[in-house]
């Protein structure tokens, strides 16, 4: 799957770990867009590698942080409140103000070797 919106940069430490970062910048009328692609490497994650760890290992196949957050005209931040919910694949959000300045749309993924090897493969990141 090519990705439009979110263009990840890669880092790693010397225990293997690796981790993922992608920001997208975008007006309110792309942003469903942008969401449906967060949605498609969330669901494909947890397909592959099952849930991420909920104690937090610091091992862990893989885990995420999303958020997605909007400018208003005043130039203050409004949290969209965004999360993936596993069941359904999407992430649900509050709505973004169309009159409402952009939308920035943050997914970090980190995880294992074999996590990063099948993520950067599925995802055409080498």
């Amino acid at each position: 799957m090519v990705l439009n919106y979110l263009d990840f940069d890669v880092s790693d430490d010397d225990a293997g770990a690796t981790s993922w970062d992608a920001m997208a910048s975008i007006l309110p009328l792309r942003l469903p867009e942008a969401l449906r692609e967060a949605e498609a490497v969330l669901h494909w994650a947890h397909s592959v590698f099952g849930p991420p760890d909920a104690a937090k290992a610091e091992m862990a196949h893989w885990d995420f942080d999303l958020q997605l957050a909007q400018a208003t005209s005043n130039q203050n931040t409004r949290d969209l409140m965004a999360r993936y919910d596993a069941a359904s694949g999407l992430v649900q959000a509050h709505a973004a103000q169309n009159a409402g300045g952009y939308c920035v749309l943050t997914l970090t993924l980190s995880g294992s070797a074999a996590f990063g090897q099948a993520f950067t493969e599925r995802f055409d990141l080498g």
